[in-house]
């Protein structure tokens, strides 16, 4: 590293450029540079964000003046002065391609509200509060007109009530309303506009005070967000859920604009749901999937798979028909009902959205501009990073790791623990794995993963598509997630570097492959899927859901024999003695035995309770087993991940050498079960009567619940 400089942005002199020195960029947009209020005569940048910045169009950029430039292994001091006003007090700062990346906690204020007394939006009087808005029929035929209704109260008593709209984004028409039957409810008429005309409106009201006051619903009055559709007959009916999006035109535009086509800013819009069900001042917003990705429903299939499959958290995902602002992009799609967001992750985890998650993700960079220097989405390059150790900076691991909840922590020491733990090898990466990652749920997920033979994923080691979650004991998960490109049916069983590693324990190994036989004779087949592929078929009768199925019929059948391949099926056998009975001195007698990556637990004959089974090698193990003196009948069953007995054996083994009767010496207390008939808080007293190696008291208190 060379010697450090001073690097001058020379910001002020873009300041007095005003906005035509800055680009502002997706939920930045509203972003401007204003005299300061606190030293009139100086230019500063009012930032303002609707949601947090990210790598690519989200963010507040400038150009260097004079053409300079950074250059890779200069170490820079950058200075600069910032105020926090309101919101979130992290700034991010950094220069092009997170070079020199830093975020900052401005100081604010400790309690920067006033409770107990008026803050700055008090006013003395603010005009009728609305109780009920809402338009009928939700979605008019061409020519129907529409009534509005409104309810509104206030202390000083109603004024008038005034209905005003607009159509396809034109000026704005005031139609009194009046008072119906009920004496409490005001309606006000649309007239009947032609196939597909947008109309905007409100409700202005106001009171009976010496001085009138003025409010709307909804609240931004002309601003606001309460719109309907004349029916454009795009609904699907035959029984697919229907989201008619319905948006201004000028927020439309600005929605489809290419410069802002990867906004994370939420427009303003309605929302209306089967053509019924209506829902206001909704948040939407783009995704420019323009570059190749295969167009279709089969990730739907997946879903259930990894729903069915047992154990292995899914998203809870429907199909439905989008009823685009632009007629243009209406098409049937997979609505994401929950994803992985906290509501997600508390329906599977206890407190599960303490827990934080992260999108794992590409930097996407583009490589054009328009001719005001704003990037344009496509074409674009990529740039990815292992699961690698990256060191200890955060900001070397933000714009891979995508935060998706709990943003107000900005915490990524999990994410940086696993990331490390996957940088070693061997004895090294084995110590400590399962206090940082769930290996069996790793697995599982891996081996979900892989039947879809999906590409352009975390499996497929392409560095996104992918969720990591740190549960509340801060174990981290993996989540498949956005699988829906690039298909191989036989793309290979172990491709992803990270199972590379945790396969490399011959115990892991055919629990991994042993995952994957069961997905596949379970629910990843023709016989499980094709009711489902019929269903959906019905719903989107033009795609090809009869080549979705020949296609998981050939990826099932590849796996099954790759399994095969990788490790042949054994019968399951006890092979100590050579399978013949023997006697032993010992309790409790050690049995070795053969089976299958099929077998998921070995238990004795007539209890549910699996046996502690060391698995030295993909088909080989060893369990130990107390026995009585005299001849023990002992019978065995192998447990598929079903819970269904797939193989068994039977072994008798003498005991000649009797038993040792426990004394205080010998005799360990290593689990209590106690469940009281009474809810009560009770105390449970062990005494001891030899010396103890634990330091903690022999007296317990236990509460209402069972103890184990």
């Amino acid at each position: 590293v060379s010697t450090g400089r001073t690097l001058t942005f020379e910001i002020p002199a873009r300041l007095e450029e005003g906005k035509a020195g800055w680009r502002f960029l997706g939920n930045h947009r509203h972003a401007e540079v204003i005299n300061d209020p606190d030293q009139p005569g100086n230019s500063v940048l009012h930032l303002s964000a609707k949601g947090a910045t990210e790598h690519m169009h989200n963010h507040v950029e400038t150009t260097l003046v004079s053409g300079r430039s950074v250059a890779n292994g200069q170490v820079y001091e950058i200075r600069y002065r910032a105020k926090w006003l309101s919101g979130s007090n992290r700034l991010n700062t950094r220069l092009y391609f997170n070079r020199c990346a830093k975020t900052t906690e401005l100081t604010r204020a400790e309690s920067p509200g006033t409770p107990g007394a008026a803050n700055s939006t008090a006013a003395p009087n603010v005009g009728p509060g609305f109780t009920h808005f809402i338009h009928s029929p939700a979605v008019p035929n061409a020519g129907q007109s529409v009534t509005v209704t409104a309810r509104a109260a206030d202390p000083d008593g109603l004024g008038t009530l005034t209905l005003h709209y607009a159509v396809d984004g034109g000026s704005f028409t005031a139609v009194p309303m009046t008072l119906a039957s009920d004496g409490v409810t005001f309606a006000g008429a649309v007239p009947g506009q032609a196939a597909a005309s947008v109309v905007r409106f409100y409700v202005s009201a106001t009171d009976a005070a010496a001085v009138p006051q003025t409010s709307y619903f909804p609240a931004d009055g002309a601003n606001s967000h309460a719109l309907y559709q004349v029916n454009d007959n795009l609904a699907a009916t035959n029984g697919l859920h229907n989201l008619r999006i319905v948006m201004d035109p000028a927020d439309e535009a600005l929605l489809y604009q290419e410069n802002n086509l990867m906004s994370n800013e939420r427009l303003g819009c309605t929302v209306i749901y089967d053509e019924t069900e209506i829902y206001y001042e909704v948040g939407v917003l783009a995704i420019d999937r323009s570059d190749g990705q295969e167009t279709g429903c089969r990730e739907i299939l997946f879903d259930h798979t990894m729903a069915a499959g047992g154990n292995i958290p899914a998203e809870y995902n429907d199909l439905c028909q989008v009823i685009a602002p632009n007629p243009a992009h209406t098409s049937h799609a997979i609505l994401q009902m929950a994803r992985f967001n906290d509501v997600f992750l508390d329906s599977q985890f206890e407190n599960g959205s303490d827990g934080t998650a992260w999108e794992y993700e590409l930097i996407y960079y583009p490589t054009t501009t328009d001719g005001n220097g704003y990037k344009l989405p496509q074409p674009d390059g990529v740039v990815g990073t292992d699961l690698t150790d990256l060191g200890d900076d955060k900001e070397n691991y933000r714009w891979n790791f995508l935060l998706e909840n709990n943003e107000d922590k900005d915490d990524y020491s999990r994410i940086i623990a696993a990331a490390k733990q996957f940088s070693k090898s061997g004895s090294a990466f084995e110590a400590g794995l399962s206090d940082v990652i769930d290996p069996n749920q790793w697995l599982q997920a891996l081996a979900h993963a892989c039947t879809t033979g999906a590409g352009d994923s975390f499996f497929d080691n392409s560095n996104h598509n992918g969720i990591f979650y740190a549960r509340p004991d801060g174990r981290v998960l993996y989540f498949p997630h956005d699988m829906d490109f690039s298909f191989n049916a036989t793309r290979g069983i172990f491709d992803n570097s990270e199972l590379q590693k945790l396969v490399s324990d011959p115990a892991r190994r055919r629990l991994y492959l042993g995952h994957l036989h069961h997905l596949c004779t379970t629910v990843f087949n023709q016989s499980y899927l094709g009711t489902w592929a019929t269903h959906y078929g019905s719903l989107l009768p033009g795609q090809d859901f009869a080549g979705h199925m020949s296609y998981i019929n050939t990826r099932s059948n590849y796996i099954l024999s790759a399994v095969q391949n990788d490790t042949p099926s054994v019968a399951f056998n006890i092979t100590t003695n050579g399978g013949a009975n023997f006697s032993t001195p010992f309790s409790p007698v050690t049995l070795a035995g053969t089976g299958w990556v099929n077998v998921r637990h070995i238990r004795l004959a007539g209890s549910s309770v699996p046996l502690a089974v060391t698995w030295t090698s993909s088909t080989a193990w060893q369990v130990a087993v107390p026995i009585a003196s005299g001849p023990n009948a002992i019978a065995l069953e192998a447990v598929d991940f079903t819970g269904a007995v797939v193989g068994s054996d039977s072994i008798v083994v003498t005991n000649t050498g009797g038993i040792a009767l426990p004394t205080p010496s010998t005799l360990v207390v290593s689990e209590i079960y106690y469940n009281p008939p009474v809810l009560v808080t009770t105390m449970l007293s062990l005494p001891t009567t030899a010396p103890v190696k634990s330091t903690a008291s022999s007296a317990m208190a236990f509460g209402p619940e069972a103890i184990g």
